[in-house]
């Protein structure tokens, strides 16, 4: 899911790179695509109801048209 630029820049780099080996692991051990939108730059200040979560009125409707549309995409 997407995170504030304000979360995603403080995050401890050991925490963020633990994260990414698993999901290369779980990937690579079940064979799925990963989407990753951690730092994806279409995302906003006026997306957020605070740092790590999506506020419902526009947050997470632009995410739900998002995924979808790249979900679509890869079909």
């Amino acid at each position: 899911f997407p995170a504030h630029e304000s979360y995603y820049t403080r995050i401890d780099p050991g925490q963020l790179a633990k994260m990414y080996e698993l999901i290369g692991k779980l990937k690579s051990r079940y064979g799925f695509r990963f989407l990753d939108y951690f730092k994806d730059a279409r995302f906003n200040d006026g997306d957020f109801f605070d740092v790590v979560h999506l506020n419902n009125d526009v947050g997470a409707h632009k995410f739900t048209r998002i995924l979808h549309d790249d979900i679509m995409k890869s079909s």
